[in-house]
Formats: C-alpha cells, structure tokens, sequence
C-alpha cells in the first residue's frame, strides 16, 4: 500500500516536470521565432576607395620673420635736440638728416683751436728759418711742431664730436615710431626709433631636430602665412652648432615680400624622398587605445551587402577633410572603405553603402 502510494507521487511528479519542461520549450521556441523575424542589425554608411598619390614626407616648425637689414637708432653723445627731420613711418634716403644736436658749444671750441692753430703754425714756421739759420735750437723746433700738431688733432676730435651730433639714415628705410620733441635733452645711448631696410625680401629664421637634418636635403621650404596661403622660400644658410638646448639646428631661408619683423610663421620642412601613400577622407579613420584603423568593406558588391572588417593603418598626416595613411599591402586602391559614418560600426557589422565616393581632392595636402 505503502509502496503504491510513492509510485503514484512520483508519476504525479513527473507528469508536473515534464508539462513545465514542455511549456518551457514551446516557450523559449516561439522567442527564438520571434528574435528571427528581426532582421540582422546593421548600418548605412558611405563608402571611398583609397587613391594612391606620391606623398612628399616633412615635419612642421615655426619660423620667425627676421628683416635684413633693421637697426636702433641710438644717439652716441649727450646733448639738446635742435631738430628732428623725420615723422614715424616716413620712408628716408641713405644719408638723409635725422636729427641733430646742439653744437654751439663745440663750435665755439672749434673756432679758438683754429685761432690758436693758425697762432702756433706762425710760430713753427718762424722756428723753421731760425733753425735753418743756426740761431734755435733742435729742442724748440721739435716743441713748436708737437705743440702745432696737438692743435691739429684736438681740431679733429672736436670735428668728429660735431658730427657725431648729426644722425643720418644710413641706408633707405621706414623709419619707426618716435616722441622725440625740439628743445629734449638727451642723454647718451638714447632710443630714437627704429629704421627697417627697403628691401623686397625678409629671412625666416627656423629650427629643425637634430635626428631629422640628415634627410632635409632641399633647397626648399614652405611657409604658410596668417592667412593660409602657401608659397616657396629658398634656404640660404645654416647655422654651424647646434642648440645647447634643444639640439635643433638653425635654418635661414629668404621669403619675397615684405613683413614685419618678429612674425610667426608655419614653416614644413621636406625630409627624404617622396613615396605612394594613400589618400582617404578624415572621417574614414578611427582611433582607440590599439591606435589608428578604418573599416575595409567586404562582400558582394553586386547585392550591396558588406561586412566591417577592421584594418590597423599608420596616420601619417590629417588636413581638413583628406588624411593619409599607411597600412603596407594589407590596404590598396582596390579596397573598398567606410567613410562618413565609420563610427557606426564594429567588426563583421552587416553593412550597406548608400554613396560611393571618389578620393576627390587627395592632391590638396
């Protein structure tokens, strides 16, 4: 009886597990079924084929505008303005008057050591002919000639102040800003302004690392201007040593054109010979922590149905809307990429291409 009773408990049991386990499986069927009606997730993106182009390899610096021939006008001696003969900004001539300084006092000088010479010259000369005549000595000969000589030179020392008092431009130039009045006394070594050289060219002063003048073997940089436009300037010297410390070495280059000193420019110096690079839209290449990569597109091209593949590549530079990579055989012209909305995907994403794209403007960078 006792017996009966379990068997009948179990059966109870079992008959309960396997109506569950068959509700279960129907169940997890009819999800599997419903998931399956969902089509596969996937994304649109555009697509571009790489374009291959001679790329001419450089590093970025930053030049300074250094004007060939630019001095401080500075006055040598101490003295009262009597005349100041340029404005700020006037252009002037080599040799033009700037300005000069009080000379009365000098000139007054000037004019006693002509008096007192033309005294101590009758005097030597009356010497000569006693002497030729025996009656003077050796002794007083050679003291009026020293004393007439003196005379001389303090004639000319006071002259040469008396130019010195003078400023004159020495070469054509713009002169800079100035508040110079008639009447200011000034002391030596004074700032008067600035005269900056009339010459159609300046020099653009710029370094490059140590590690990379070996394979800068051009004649030839770019400079960008403020405004972004890009002309050629010729290397005309280096300097011998290199930095103390940033060990860079100094490069001049001449730049047609006028600008003002001290203006930063953008200078890309060429290293080494130009290689095959590919060309690809900015927005095709990704970053993360593993580095730089795009998104190679693979499949049936006639069904426009792809799959993501990922595929490293090195960035070598990114302008504007083009970038350059490198990726060795793994990538060529022959591959189809994502561009705009690469960001979309991930690997072996079911992917479709709703534009293809050229590699339009690839000869911008």
């Amino acid at each position: 009886m006792v017996i009966k009773r379990w068997l009948l408990t179990l059966i109870a049991c079992a008959c309960v597990v396997g109506s569950l386990t068959t509700f279960k499986v129907l169940q997890i069927q009819q999800a599997i079924a419903y998931a399956e009606s969902f089509p596969e997730p996937s994304a649109t993106v555009e697509a571009v084929k790489p374009v291959s182009r001679m790329l001419q390899h450089r590093i970025e610096t930053i030049g300074e505008v250094i004007t060939p021939q630019t001095i401080e006008l500075r006055n040598e001696l101490e003295g009262r303005v009597v005349a100041v003969n340029f404005d700020s900004g006037q252009k002037v001539k080599a040799g033009q008057v700037l300005l000069r300084q009080d000379t009365s006092e000098e000139r007054a000088q000037l004019a006693a050591l002509r008096a007192k010479s033309k005294l101590a010259k009758a005097k030597l000369e009356r010497t000569k002919r006693l002497a030729e005549q025996n009656t003077a000595s050796a002794d007083r000969l050679d003291n009026d000639r020293s004393e007439y000589l003196v005379i001389l030179a303090e004639i000319e020392a006071l002259q040469t102040r008396i130019e010195r008092k003078t400023l004159v431009a020495p070469f054509d130039a713009t002169v800079g800003l100035h508040e110079l009045a008639v009447g200011e006394l000034l002391s030596a070594n004074t700032h008067i302004t600035t005269l900056v050289g009339a010459q159609d060219y300046v020099w653009v002063d710029f370094k490059v690392p140590y590690r990379s003048t070996d394979q800068f073997a051009e004649r030839k940089v770019w400079v960008e201007f403020t405004d972004g436009r890009q002309t050629h300037a010729e290397v005309i010297a280096k300097e011998t040593l290199l930095s103390e410390f940033s060990r860079t070495q100094k490069y001049r280059a001449r730049l047609p054109g006028v600008l003002p000193a001290n203006t930063p420019l953008r200078v890309f110096v060429p290293l080494g010979e130009p290689t095959s690079e590919l060309y690809v839209p900015s927005s095709a290449v990704l970053q993360d922590g593993m580095g730089h990569y795009v998104y190679k597109l693979e499949g049936e091209q006639a069904q426009n149905q792809y799959r993501a593949v990922r595929q490293p590549v090195t960035l070598i530079r990114s302008e504007q809307e083009l970038a350059v990579i490198s990726a060795g055989a793994d990538l060529n012209e022959a591959h189809l990429i994502a561009a705009n909305g690469a960001f979309k995907l991930q690997e072996q994403l079911l992917v479709f291409v709703s534009e293809r794209e050229t590699g339009k403007g690839a000869n911008q960078l």
